[in-house]
């Protein structure tokens, strides 16, 4: 009897212990995405301030965030899958995304213009303006709307921002299209050679805000994202928001 009731107290604490990992397991939520710094990548403190944010707003809700770094075209296919990855960290909202992705309250914005070589004397006020120009865009980005669905623009696709950066000053396209906080930051820590000849156009094409999208596949994806949203706003009545921010130098 004493053995029989050992036993039972062994499955017992194994099934008691079991069902705590699984439970941590369902509170940790993975995201796919692109190094896209100075706003997250694995080089920076706590992979970023828009990460570090993203964690902190998750914690108060129970939950932990782990952020893999990849391609974003990949990043994109394997966060609509909803399987390994819950979904996709930093991404615009556009319509198209909304249909297969359910997204965050914004935490961030960035800016989207054009920058030239300097010197170039380029300049628009319209789209239709650059309809004369090769512009040289990342594949699966969402820059904006307009530009986008703009079929009157030369648009050639490469796979990251510093090789678009590298296209530009070999001459290969006329212009180039992203943020330039992360363009701006691409020269002065990769390519230090090209600093002070590329230059922003004016005006910003928008300012675009940043979310995180969690696949309409994963069940409980809007749970997840109204837990999200309401630890966000606790860190900014309490300050941690504030602090984060200038503790990244934002």
């Amino acid at each position: 009897m004493q053995t029989k009731g050992f036993r039972f107290i062994l499955v017992l604490m194994f099934c008691v212990i079991g069902f705590h990992v699984i439970g941590a397991e369902a509170k940790t939520i993975t995201l796919a995405t692109v190094e896209w710094e100075p706003y997250y990548g694995p080089s920076l403190e706590n992979d970023g301030f828009t990460v570090d944010l993203s964690r902190a707003a998750f914690q108060k809700a129970g939950y932990s965030l782990k952020i893999e770094y990849m391609p974003w075209k990949r990043a994109i296919v394997l966060g609509e899958q909803g399987k390994k990855y819950q979904g996709v960290f930093g991404a615009y909202y556009n319509d198209e995304r909304n249909k297969i992705f359910v997204f965050s309250d914004t935490f961030a914005s960035s800016g989207v213009g054009l920058f030239s070589r300097k010197g170039e004397n380029i300049s628009y006020k319209t789209l239709k303006d650059l309809a004369p120009y090769k512009v040289g865009v990342i594949k699966g980005y969402a820059n904006t709307e307009a530009f986008d669905a703009a079929d009157y623009i030369a648009k050639d696709e490469t796979t990251d921002q510093v090789k678009n950066i590298k296209k530009l000053m070999n001459g290969r396209v006329d212009l180039i299209i992203g943020s330039p906080h992360v363009i701006l930051y691409e020269v002065k820590s990769k390519l230090p050679e090209y600093g002070g000849k590329i230059e922003l156009l004016n005006p910003l094409l928008k300012t675009n805000t940043l979310h995180f999208m969690i696949s309409r596949k994963v069940s409980g994806h809007e749970k997840i994202i109204a837990d999200f949203n309401r630890g966000l706003k606790m860190i900014k009545e309490d300050g941690t928001y504030d602090e984060i921010v200038k503790k990244h130098g934002f």
